[in-house]
């Protein structure tokens, strides 16, 4: 299995159908012909021996990645004499699709009436989908012809179940020339309040169908008004702001980059729950953070010095090239298999393309925000919705997560992604303009390809007399060190630097703490991994929630205090700074008779409640 021609196997031991306990031998390295020579016992009434079944799984241990199954053998021991030791050689039995459970089912067709008609019976040996060994199973029937659904119907929800009995009848209009072209898919599905239902199995009957299923299919129309019971096997289901902060998703593409194995060289590996992986972990994530947060100011440097397609076109390259480069981290480790420690330096392409997607996604967020100007009465709505989609984007590694979940492979997650990020690159130079977009939009203000094409010149000539004013230019940057000198400038930066701080710690740790939490909660390594991921799934999905639903409603209060000041107070319109709008919010508590009221406020006497409610709102978010 290595790239030296050799494994490094070891052998996991387990009494079915009891996967809860097992033995593992040690790990052999670097040998085709391991001599083991170990033994575990198991304790088991002599009354149960013959219902049990000894799984011994071979393995070959990977220091980097996921551990590849090299094979497995199955003994019944309801024939074994255990009169005597045995000592056998057997061949090594390929490695089976993970067991999902039976489906128990009837067929029943009436030429003459054209009806199809499926009972459900029951199920038993479901897979365990929710935290506490147990599923919320419920079946979907679906008839399907030539790719097209054409009626669904589904049973009741039996709870906390793994053989549920359901005996529900069905009855779907198939006219006799139709029934060879229709097929139909019985889906097992674990019900789930919050989340979307995980897919436990399904079942293929009809055109398309072969082995049981066919057979099944084909003894119902040989038999019609006859219902026609089997039992069938589960097969595994197949399912064939979106750049800028994918890195507020860490917390799901750990849960993948566990599951690869990666950060594993000082873990054993029985040790689930392990502090080394979970340090390097997060030390990759607080590089992608700091990149982020760098990326911001290159970025806005670059948009203010060459225009909003410069930027936007060098975050959208090191955005696509961060995505390639994780997709081919498979291809380089293993090429780099015999590292002793995987340091974030050594993994591979997958520190330089955390890094780069981080940097890539801050600058297509940076370049978003000035399109805010375009709608001058609701600038801060706009602002604030694309810094949302900034915090949602981390619904990616939450799509990644289930992805993976459902049997596709880390490059294919990665290549359709670095597809996507191509789409930053068009919108480029078909939405946005080549240069900055002004405070004040001009009326002859354009965007896209249409802002490269030069202005026909207008003439025009008065005979009114207008005086000149000659002003020196100001320096910006003059002016920026005399406001970073403010005590207030400094305050507010620690401030905000004290809640980034905060906030990146507890993403960047939020697997670990709960995958402690599960260790502590569920001695079962499967429940603990369920648990892990069905929470790490609600941690995305609130996410996405906080940052789409609340993102816009600070916008809404922003403007809305900035148009009623601007409507009480002539003097605000004249010059509308944020300095100013500070000044009237805290004159608004002050304390006094009605004559002493501020002058914004008099000028609003019907609506004085709003104005405090505005100045209140204003004040806090300052603040």
């Amino acid at each position: 299995m290595d790239l030296g021609g050799t494994s490094d196997p070891y052998v996991k031991v387990y009494l079915l159908p009891d996967r809860k306990k097992k033995h593992e031998t040690k790990v052999h390295r670097k040998t085709l012909n391991p001599t083991f020579d170990e033994q575990f016992i198991f304790n088991v009434n002599y009354n149960e021996i013959g219902g049990k079944t000894l799984l011994l799984a071979l393995y070959d241990f990977d220091r980097f990645s996921k551990h590849d199954m090299l094979g497995q053998i199955h003994v019944p021991l309801s024939s074994v004499d255990f009169g005597q030791v045995h000592l056998e050689w057997r061949d090594l039995e390929p490695k089976n699709n993970e067991l999902r459970g039976d489906l128990c089912f009837s067929l029943r067709y009436v030429p003459t009436a054209g009806k199809l008609t499926v009972n459900v019976l029951e199920a038993k040996n479901l897979k365990k989908m929710d935290v506490g060994g147990l599923s919320d199973p419920y079946v979907k029937i679906s008839l399907m012809q030539n790719g097209k659904r054409l009626k669904k119907k589904k049973t009741t929800i039996k709870k906390n179940t793994l053989s549920p009995y359901y005996n529900e009848g069905f009855t779907f209009e198939v006219p006799f020339e139709q029934v060879q072209k229709v097929t139909m898919i019985l889906t097992v599905l674990d019900h789930d309040k919050l989340g979307n239902n995980d897919p436990i199995g399904r079942v293929v009957v009809g055109c398309g169908a072969s082995g049981t299923e066919l057979r099944h299919w084909s003894d119902m129309l040989a038999s019609p008004r006859r219902p026609i019971a089997q039992w069938h096997t589960l097969a595994p289901f197949e399912e064939g702001g979106l750049f800028s902060g994918v890195i507020l998703g860490f917390g799901s593409l750990a849960y993948v980059l566990k599951k690869e194995g990666y950060y594993r060289e000082d873990c054993s590996s029985s040790e689930i729950i392990c502090d080394s992986q979970d340090s390097s972990l997060a030390a990759l994530y607080a590089y992608g953070a700091f990149m982020t947060n760098v990326s911001c100011l290159f970025s806005g440097y670059l948009m203010d010095t060459y225009g909003i397609w410069v930027a936007r076109v060098f975050a959208s390259t090191i955005l696509t090239l961060g995505s390639y480069l994780i997709a081919q981290e498979r291809i380089y480790r293993n090429l780099n298999n015999n590292s002793q420690k995987a340091s974030p330096e050594q993994t591979g392409y997958l520190f330089f393309g955390v890094c780069l997607l981080c940097a890539g996604g801050a600058g297509v967020l940076v370049s978003n925000m000035p399109i805010g100007n375009l709608f001058p009465k609701a600038r801060a709505v706009v602002i604030t919705v694309i810094n949302g989609l900034f915090g949602s984007s981390s619904i990616v590694f939450v799509v990644f997560k289930q992805a993976y979940e459902n049997g596709a492979t880390w490059k294919e997650i990665f290549l359709w992604y670095t597809l996507a990020t191509l789409f930053c690159l068009f919108r480029t130079f078909l939405l946005m303009p080549k240069g900055i977009i002004p405070f004040i939009i001009p009326e002859d203000f354009q965007i896209g390809i249409s802002s490269c094409k030069k202005l026909p010149i207008q003439e025009k000539v008065s005979d009114e007399k207008t005086p000149i004013n000659i002003n020196e230019p100001k320096s910006d940057l003059k002016e920026f060190f005399k406001q970073a000198k403010k005590s207030l400038f400094w305050i507010n930066l620690i401030a905000f630097g004290f809640q980034m701080f905060r906030f990146n710690f507890f993403v960047a740790t939020f697997n670990g703490f709960i995958g402690g939490l599960a260790a502590e909660a569920y001695s079962n390594a499967t429940d603990q991994d369920i648990a892990v991921s069905e929470y790490t799934d609600y941690y995305g999905k609130i996410q996405v929630m906080d940052c789409v639903l609340l993102s816009p409603i600070v916008g809404l209060l922003m403007d809305g205090t900035q148009l009623l000041l601007r409507k009480c107070s002539p003097k605000f319109a004249e010059n509308p700074k944020g300095l100013r709008i500070i000044r009237l919010t805290a004159s608004a508590f002050r304390k006094g008779s009605s004559k002493n009221k501020p002058c914004f406020i008099k000028q609003c006497p019907k609506e004085p409640a709003k104005v405090y409610f505005y100045a209140a709102v204003l004040r806090s978010l300052h603040q």
